[in-house]
């Protein structure tokens, strides 16, 4: 959240007028689609940002500095926690992101909050100001945020204080124009190294280390169905499917240790040419009614452990235990654009590499 504070506080351009309000299509290779302001330039985002909508910027007048934002509006797409959806989770977000500000805006004054939605789904917002530094003109932000399943939407427009109310029909048509598209399945590359294929109605999302990847089912409302991709350094570089084959028992007592624990299955598998070990087990999942199923994967990799984790309702195991034999089938490794630390260097190491031919 340090992140969408500070952000508001970075992106410093050119005012300019204000126009009649007309929309264009956009569609998120992250599942989600919306009407933004015509004739506004769209630039892809980075991290959770996914994309930022921007009007256009014209040449100020002679002798006239400016150094503040124009109407622009950025959208934000990141994992959330179970049950973040909830109305106290919301109350509890609202309230955490206005102490954040405070915090590290000196120059924040909170204008409102309270419930709001993003299209259908329901969530909070915040409205506040802030006067950047060595600017005469305040800044008014508008900050949605709302919950499908594991992923989190947040939408925050600004403009100038005195130009806010103008261009506001522009925030809230964008904002009500939030819809979710048919997802269709798709290859994902990670940076680390490794390629596969999204399922249909999934999403796949990258991320910092430890973790290398995450993949959310875009049509669950139980907050369950995801897989996700871990690195875990410190192996020795000589470390083989055999020995990791051998933490099985120290596997089974762990996880026998959980409540209502029931193995399923535990073998061997190919990912990308390559063996790793897998267990399959089910427990409960916050009530007795509400059995989830979890498949643990563990591929040895140069020094690396890579670990994949999925879960998702074991009343569906049928479906998707086929979806996640295909989604791993799918694994092959590509080069890396970067890599985890491995046990001979923790800054950096071709750890995920493409197999020898």
């Amino acid at each position: 959240m340090k992140q969408a504070a500070t952000a508001i506080l970075c992106t410093f351009v050119l005012v300019i007028g204000l126009s009649s309000v007309t929309a264009s299509p956009f569609a998120s290779r992250k599942g989600y689609t919306l009407d933004f302001p015509a004739g506004w330039i769209v630039t892809p985002g980075t991290g959770d940002t996914d994309v930022v909508f921007t009007a256009p910027r014209y040449k100020p007048a002679p002798k006239v500095v400016t150094t503040l934002v124009p109407p622009s509006i950025t959208v934000a797409v990141g994992t959330a926690a179970v049950g973040a959806s909830t109305g106290d989770a919301l109350k509890a977000a609202r309230e955490s992101m206005v102490a954040l500000y405070k915090a590290q805006v000196p120059t924040f004054n909170l204008i409102d909050s309270g419930s709001a939605q993003l299209g259908e789904l329901y969530g909070y917002y915040i409205t506040g100001s802030y006067t950047p530094v060595g600017a005469q003109d305040a800044i008014e932000f508008r900050r949605v945020y709302a919950v499908r399943g594991l992923v989190s939407y947040t939408m925050t427009s600004a403009a100038l204080l005195k130009e806010f109310d103008a261009v506001e029909p522009k925030f809230a048509a964008t904002e009500g124009s939030l819809g979710f598209a048919e997802f269709d399945s798709h290859a994902f590359t990670s940076p680390y190294g490794f390629q596969l294929t999204v399922p249909e109605g999934w999403m796949a999302t990258g991320g910092d280390l430890p973790t290398m990847a995450k993949l959310i089912d875009l049509d669950t409302t139980e907050n369950t169905a995801n897989i996700l991709i871990t690195s875990r350094p410190g192996l020795p570089l000589n470390v083989d499917i055999d020995r990791v084959v051998a933490l099985k028992d120290e596997w089974n007592m762990k996880y026998r240790a959980q409540p209502d624990y029931a193995p399923v299955d535990q073998g061997v598998m190919t990912i990308g040419g390559e063996k790793a070990f897998f267990a399959i087990w089910t427990q409960t999942g916050g009530s007795p009614q509400r059995r989830l199923r979890q498949w643990h994967i563990m591929l040895p990799r140069n020094g690396v452990l890579i670990e994949l984790i999925a879960t998702y309702v074991d009343s569906e195991h049928r479906r998707y235990d086929t979806l996640i034999r295909d989604t791993v089938r799918s694994w092959t490794w590509c080069a890396p654009e970067s890599a985890p630390p491995s046990a001979k260097d923790d800054k950096s190491s071709p750890a995920i590499t493409p197999p020898a031919k």
